[in-house]
């Protein structure tokens, strides 16, 4: 109950037809398994619409080393080069990278600047408004 209590409010709050759209093309199209980075405000849509786990979403109470959980997300958007980000990536054994507005405006920033090599970035899903999602098919 306290998911689906935190994930209708996160629908109320933050969330517009663009990104539940986008979570729901995720759910239709992508293996459940597969682990989606989004927004904290966007962690409950890709949990609750999407039925994928995520890195991380506002339930923080029970989560050990949140801060640092926090401070990885931040990198992953925001880092200049591939490989610390691949790093991260891998570590939280990240599939899908949900680029929208939400997370741009949490994180501070535009674009991510290393999605540039297609062997390892493909974006698979671009509404041409708010939301990007790309699927990563490189570890480290």
């Amino acid at each position: 109950i306290p998911a689906i209590m935190a994930t209708a409010e996160s629908i109320d709050e933050s969330s517009n037809r663009d990104d539940i759209n986008a979570m729901l093309w995720v759910k239709k199209t992508t293996d459940q398994s597969a682990v989606v980075l989004a927004s904290t405000k966007e962690g409950h849509l890709v949990s609750g619409i999407a039925e994928h786990p995520n890195v991380m979403d506002t339930n923080y109470l029970l989560v050990p080393n949140i801060n640092d959980r926090y401070d990885d997300v931040r990198r992953i958007y925001t880092s200049f080069y591939e490989t610390p980000a691949l790093e991260l990536l891998t570590e939280y054994n990240v599939r899908y990278i949900v680029v929208s507005d939400s997370a741009k405006e949490e994180f501070g920033f535009d674009k991510l600047s290393y999605i540039s090599d297609e062997r390892c970035f493909k974006r698979i899903f671009d509404n041409r408004r708010t939301i990007q999602i790309y699927e990563v098919r490189c570890q480290i």
